[in-house]
């Protein structure tokens, strides 16, 4: 191809560009999203059905395949669908609207993890964590894992810790 590549001398690996940055920047869609989801993760464990809790489990399946399969477009897809699904358990219609009106900007900020490589698995435990806060109806302790997944996603996308949430 052609263009530079750039290269950190230290051999830290590069921040993979945001392709959103003329609108946002990287940090303060971490910053909504830590705000927004811990939040709809708090209202999700005390509004949550069963049959929802079994559509979550489903979409925890879904990435935790993809994560092993390596298939990136499929695990960034996964990630987003479970994160969407919490919003709609919160039951909070504005919320919904707010994903789904920013759904390509945060489909993108769960894409950009993948860019960097580790272990994909990682945040496959971190939504089991998620999930069973929310299946056990502990809104503190959905709050605190969506927080902490969150802050977890923006380092793994190459925020630096004075950027994270």
């Amino acid at each position: 191809g052609r263009g530079f590549v750039c290269a950190d001398p230290s051999g830290a690996p590069a921040t993979p560009s945001w392709r959103f940055a003329a609108r946002y920047s990287l940090s303060e869609v971490y910053q909504f999203r830590y705000i927004v989801e811990s939040y709809a993760a708090e209202l999700a464990a005390l509004t949550h059905t069963e049959q929802e809790i079994a559509d979550l489990k489903e979409c925890t399946a879904a990435f935790r395949k993809a994560a092993r399969e390596n298939n990136l477009v499929a695990y960034a897809q996964a990630d987003f669908d479970f994160h969407n699904l919490i919003m709609r358990i919160s039951r909070n219609k504005l919320l919904v609207d707010m994903h789904q009106t920013f759904a390509s900007v945060l489909l993108e900020s769960q894409r950009l993890p993948t860019e960097r490589r580790g272990n994909l698995l990682i945040a496959v435990q971190e939504h089991d964590r998620l999930l069973e806060a929310i299946a056990m109806g502990d809104p503190d302790g959905a709050n605190y894992y969506m927080r902490k997944h969150i802050s977890m996603a923006g380092s793994r996308a190459g925020l630096p810790p004075s950027q994270l949430p």
